[in-house]
C-alpha cells in the first residue's frame, strides 16, 4: 500500500470535491431562489457527509448525482470551449434545474443493478515449465459472491451449472463468499449449493476478511459453525495450511491479511518441492514480491471487487493500494490473478468492471 500516494490524491482531490460540491449546490439553489450562503454551506455538508460513507444505497445515489453533475459540466464546457455553442436553451434550462442530472443518475442506478446481476465468465492463459499430470489444467475461481446481495440460490444453482461444463479440474473459492448479511439459513443453502461443483481434485475455501461476521455486531452463525457446514459438502477449507494434491501440485490457502497473526510465505513454503507447481490461495492482493520470491507459480486473489463503484477503481489503481485492482500481473514465473467477485458488497449495483468466475488454464 502505498501510504503517499494516498495521501498525495487525497489532499489534491478532497478540496477541489468539496469546492464543486459547494458551487454546484449554489448553482441549483439560484436557479430555484433559493440561495444563501448558509442554506449553500448547510445543504453542501448534508451532502457530503452522506456520501462520504459510502454503506449505504443513499451514499451511492449522492455519488452518482456528484458524478452526473462532473459528467454534464464537463460536456457544456467542452461544448461551448471547443464549438462555441451550447446545448440549447431548452437543455440549459433542464440542466440548471437540475432535471437531466437526476435522468443520468437514474441511468446510472439501473445499469449498476443490471451489471452487478449479469455474471460473465473471464477465461486465462497459463503457461509453466514445470510438470503436470495433464497438458492442460483447467482451475475456477470464484470469489467475493457476498451471499444475498446480488446472488440467491436459485441464480447460484445456474451459474454452477454453466461452471460444471467447464469440467474443472480445481474449484477455489477465495473470500468472501458470505458476509455480515448472509443469514444462517443462507449459508446452509449456498455452501450446500457451492458443494455441487464438480471437479477432478476438489473445492477449497479461504475465508475473506468478511466470511465469519468479524464486522457484525451480532453474529448470525460462527465461524467455527461456517467451517462444519463447509466440510458436510464436501469444501476443505485452508487457513495457513498446504496440500499436496495427488504428488501432482501444490495448494497452499492463507488466513487473510486483515486477521493478523498469520504464517509468513516463507514458512508455509519451507519443505515442499519446489519442482511442482505451486498454488497460493490469498484473500488479498498483498505480499507478492514474498510470493514470487518464495516459489509460487500461481496466486488466486480477490477482495478489491476492482473498486465496485466507479471511480473508486480509479482511486485505487492511481494509488497503488495493491499491486493490480483487476485482472493478470505476469512477473518471470509468478501469476497473479485478481478477480473482481461474483457478487457485490452491501448494495446490488456495480459501475467498475463486472461480476465474474474466472476460468484459468494451465498449460504444462
Amino acid at each position: 500500500m502505498n501510504v503517499t500516494r494516498i495521501l498525495f490524491l487525497t489532499i489534491f482531490f478532497v478540496p477541489l470535491i468539496v469546492y464543486y460540491i459547494y458551487y454546484r449546490i449554489g448553482q441549483f439553489l439560484k436557479y430555484y431562489q433559493r440561495y444563501s450562503k448558509k442554506r449553500t454551506f448547510l445543504f453542501s455538508i448534508v451532502f457530503i457527509l452522506t456520501m462520504i460513507s459510502l454503506t449505504t444505497i443513499v451514499s451511492i445515489i449522492f455519488l452518482f448525482l456528484l458524478l452526473s453533475s462532473l459528467i454534464l459540466d464537463f460536456l457544456f464546457f467542452f461544448s461551448c470551449f471547443f464549438f462555441k455553442k451550447s446545448f440549447g436553451q431548452i437543455f440549459n434550462k433542464c440542466y440548471q434545474s437540475g432535471i437531466i442530472v437526476v435522468i443520468l443518475t437514474l441511468f446510472m442506478i439501473g445499469y449498476g443493478y443490471w451489471n452487478a446481476h449479469f455474471i460473465r465468465q473471464t477465461v486465462y492463459q497459463v503457461e509453466t515449465n514445470k510438470k503436470l499430470s495433464k497438458d492442460e489444467m483447467t482451475v475456477v475461481q470464484i470469489s467475493d459472491l457476498h451471499f444475498g446481495v446480488t446472488l440467491n440460490v436459485e441464480k447460484l444453482e445456474k451459474e454452477i451449472q454453466k461452471i460444471n461444463q467447464q469440467h474443472p479440474d480445481l474449484v477455489v473459492l477465495t473470500g468472501d463468499i458470505f458476509d455480515e448479511n448472509t443469514t444462517k439459513l443462507e449459508m446452509k443453502q449456498a455452501s450446500k449449493c457451492l458443494g455441487s461443483l464438480e471437479s477432478t481434485y476438489g473445492i477449497y475455501y479461504i475465508l475473506g476478511n468478511h466470511d465469519s461476521n468479524h464486522y457484525a455486531r451480532d453474529k448470525k452463525y460462527t465461524e467455527k459453525e461456517l467451517l462444519i457446514e463447509l466440510k458436510n459438502n464436501h469444501i476443505e477449507a485452508l487457513i495457513d495450511e498446504v496440500v499436496n494434491i495427488h504428488d501432482d501440485f501444490y495448494l497452499i490457502g492463507r488466513k487473510d491479511f486483515s486477521l493478523g497473526q498469520r504464517k509468513s510465505i516463507e514458512n508455509l513454503t519451507k519443505g515442499i518441492d519446489l519442482t511442482k507447481y505451486v498454488i497460493l490461495l490469498d484473500h488479498q492482493p498483498v505480499e507478492f514480491s514474498d510470493a514470487q520470491n518464495f516459489g509460487i507459480d500461481l496466486q488466486f486473489s480477490g477482495h478489491t471487487h476492482a473498486g465496485q463503484i466507479f471511480p473508486l477503481g480509479l482511486f485505487m489503481d492511481l494509488a497503488k493500494i495493491y499491486l493490480i485492482n483487476y485482472g493478470k500481473y505476469q512477473s518471470q514465473n509468478y501469476t497473479l490473478i485478481v478477480s473482481s467477485g461474483m457478487g457485490g458488497w452491501n448494495y446490488p449495483l456495480r459501475t467498475s468492471k463486472y461480476a465474474e468466475y474466472v476460468v484459468v488454464k494451465i498449460k504444462g
